[in-house]
């Protein structure tokens, strides 16, 4: 196809079909101004290259396939690397011709992409960068921005023919990236999980429950546990995203993910752990708050979060004699579009019982009675 009839893509296509993904508010928005800032991994398009293959199966004669000499090219920024993704889908190669094109197609916005990582660790410190853009990492980033309505998106991508395993994010209900996942050997997380989007994108719920419940089991730490999982579950897994944020080093506000999970893994900050935890955390919702984040405030008296549980509600009940009134939180005061919204509350305690008040203005409140 001629390159001035390829799409060159700003906004999510299949919106219609779209399972929402919102704003979380204060952890979404922290996350993005990282990855967009001096540390994170936005970075301008310089002396864009393909040379090497970083997957053995898409190599070609002028493309073969060498990682660690892919991986040395990518390791001189401002220079920036590329080639076929996961998918087999190539950065910039708008006429899809298996080339990145000379020349990009007009746009009214700059030439910035993000690469994989920007050699952060944890603790801040910098290592070598992978200063190398795909365009699966650029794909589920747009579609986090989009989310979080910014006024910038990635260069160098186009509606390819061959559709990226992500895009069950825009709601797709015909293209199911592993329709087998469940079915093999290895289980890999990440595919069962695409698979479950691709279900819940035709509203098939019964199964995304049952292909949750198996990525559950696959961690190995629920082997013995019966019952729907994810219901019993989604809480403290929403929870444990959150404990997995890093804070910028030096400071108390919270930044990016890295790949890993286990503490001093050596693992990195990436772009795609971090936006897939963004729109997780959003997910099903247009924003979410957290009850002492900005923009809600603690309310005078109520004991604070320990700092090494700073994800976890750990309420304790007292007495409105004791200090303060016995509310929790105030908030959020922002004001949002005229409309009918439905709000839920997700409450997590940790061995309490006892009565929660929901106070919302001055006329309406609600008891909820929780049960050690």
């Amino acid at each position: 196809m001629d390159r001035k009839q390829r799409v060159v893509l700003k906004a999510p296509i299949h919106t219609q079909n779209c399972n929402h993904y919102g704003q979380h508010i204060s952890r979404g928005f922290s996350a993005l101004k990282y990855l967009c800032g001096p540390q994170g991994t936005w970075r301008a398009v310089c002396n864009l290259s393909y040379t090497f293959n970083y997957y053995e199966k898409y190599a070609t004669p002028s493309h073969p396939f060498d990682r660690e000499k892919l991986l040395d090219a990518a390791s001189h920024p401002p220079n920036m690397t590329t080639c076929r993704d996961a998918d087999g889908i190539l950065l910039s190669d708008f006429s899809e011709s298996g080339e990145i094109d000379a020349e990009e197609p007009p746009s009214d916005y700059e030439r910035y992409a993000f690469i994989e990582h920007w050699g952060m660790n944890e603790y801040g410190k910098h290592g070598t960068p992978f200063n190398h853009a795909w365009f699966d990492d650029n794909f589920i980033a747009r579609v986090a921005m989009c989310t979080y309505s910014t006024a910038f998106h990635p260069w160098g991508l186009y509606e390819s023919s061959t559709l990226s395993r992500f895009v069950v994010f825009e709601g797709t209900k015909t293209h199911d990236p592993y329709p087998n996942a469940l079915e093999d050997p290895v289980q890999y997380p990440d595919q069962i999980s695409l698979h479950a989007l691709f279900l819940a994108n035709n509203n098939r719920w019964e199964e995304v429950i049952i292909t949750s419940d198996a990525l559950i089991k696959k961690s190995g730490l629920l082997n013995d546990a019966e019952g729907c999982l994810i219901y019993q579950h989604i809480q403290s897994l929403f929870s444990h995203i959150k404990s997995l944020q890093l804070k910028i080093p030096g400071s108390q506000t919270f930044g990016n993910w890295k790949t890993g999970v286990q503490h001093n893994d050596g693992t990195l900050v990436n772009t795609e752990t971090t936006v897939l935890a963004m729109l997780a955390l959003g997910a099903g919702s247009l924003w979410k708050f957290e009850p002492l984040e900005y923009p809600m405030s603690p309310c005078p008296g109520f004991p604070q979060f320990p700092d090494t549980l700073p994800h976890v509600l750990c309420a304790r009940l007292y007495e409105k004699d004791n200090v303060g009134d016995g509310l929790v939180s105030h908030g959020p005061f922002a004001r949002f579009p005229l409309g009918i919204y439905s709000t839920l509350f997700d409450v997590r305690v940790l061995n309490v019982s006892g009565t929660f008040c929901l106070r919302i203005g001055p006329n309406f409140s609600k008891n909820f009675k929780i049960l050690n």
